[in-house]
């Protein structure tokens, strides 16, 4: 019981790591010497699940503090964090989840711009090989995030081809090239008008 008693303290505190430690250890004691009917049991259950949802909530707020803030990559680490502990502590369909990957979303989203906006102001200082690493960059986070046909994955792959054509890597120019036209759809070709200057 005072274990529980000092894990409720370091929860009402805010420090819920402090607070999810002494209720972990509070359990395996209690599991250890109680039936899982036993109230005391069920109380630590239950503190112990309040102490991950406080944490849950804080990774997810500074997260989108940092996102806010323009901060993508610490956005993302926090973001991530506090979706595992969903995944861990909710069922799949709960509407919470959503609200999780909508917020990755953003961070990932956001990540890419910034990486792709490095990589043409290294394209820009003729810089080719800074602009290359951040352009792939940008491809590897678009990847993750968006689905196989959205246009930045296609513009993405049109980028890292223009660079190896201007680096006269023509083998690896028409590998990214034809990746870039396979990804998309004649729709896709005609509103965008980088691939129809690649198709010509």
């Amino acid at each position: 019981m005072i274990l529980n008693n000092i894990g409720h303290v370091y929860n009402e505190l805010g420090n819920y790591l402090q607070s999810i430690k002494y209720h972990r250890k509070a359990f395996r004691i209690q599991k250890k010497f109680s039936t899982k009917n036993d109230i005391e049991f069920a109380t630590t259950f239950n503190n112990l699940g309040v102490a991950y949802s406080c944490l849950r909530d804080t990774f997810n707020n500074i997260g989108e503090i940092y996102l806010s803030n323009g901060h993508s990559y610490e956005a993302r680490i926090n973001l991530e964090k506090a979706l595992e502990i969903r995944l861990k502590s909710l069922p799949t369909d709960h509407p919470t989840l959503s609200a999780s990957y909508s917020n990755l979303d953003c961070a990932y989203d956001r990540m890419a711009t910034t990486y792709n906006n490095m990589a043409e102001c290294y394209s820009e200082l003729d810089d080719l090989a800074l602009a290359l690493f951040y352009h792939k960059k940008t491809l590897k986070i678009r990847l993750k995030s968006l689905s196989n046909d959205h246009p930045d994955i296609i513009n993405s792959y049109s980028n890292i081809g223009s660079l190896y054509t201007d680096e006269q890597k023509y083998k690896l120019a028409l590998k990214y090239l034809k990746k870039a036209i396979s990804k998309s759809s004649s729709a896709t070709i005609t509103k965008n008008y980088w691939l129809v200057y690649v198709l010509t």
